[in-house]
């Protein structure tokens, strides 16, 4: 492939990445640690269950354009330092197969709400706890425990 080719790739997923990631919080999916509301979440999702799947659909495209990057990436860098390139599209490649295996928690998400419409009391409250922690942990990386 020619380097000329593979750097204009490069950019097109870089500037594809930062524009996908704008769809992707208007559809409901979120990024990063603040605030939440886990009751207000399990309404919108129960009340919009496509707007979170289409949200998970633009999040598994942009970690496919993540591990794309990354060999493209070394493809067009590798020649300069090949074990730096090397290390680093294994590490980036490994974080973003990490992230689409995450991806189910998310889907688990639409189940939760589903059966947080149907509930009231003290198991209302777990389902909430739930979602909490899988919004808010699953992000970084650690475990969604009940999903």
């Amino acid at each position: 492939m020619n380097i000329e080719i593979a750097m204009r790739v490069c950019g097109f997923l870089f500037l594809f990445l930062l524009v996908l990631y704008l769809p992707m919080a208007a559809f409901g999916y979120k990024i990063g640690l603040g605030p939440y509301d886990s009751d207000a979440e399990l309404q919108k999702i129960n009340k919009h269950p496509k707007k979170l799947q289409i949200g998970i659909v633009l999040s598994l495209m942009s970690r496919g354009s993540i591990i794309a990057l990354a060999i493209m990436l070394f493809i067009v860098f590798g020649s300069y330092s090949l074990i730096l390139g090397i290390v680093w599209t294994i590490s980036r490649i490994g974080e973003g197969l990490g992230q689409f295996y995450n991806e189910k928690k998310y889907w688990g998400l639409l189940n939760i709400a589903r059966q947080y419409s149907g509930t009231s009391g003290a198991e209302k409250n777990a389902l909430s706890a739930r979602t909490w922690h899988c919004t808010v942990f699953g992000e970084s990386g650690l475990s969604c425990s009940g999903v």
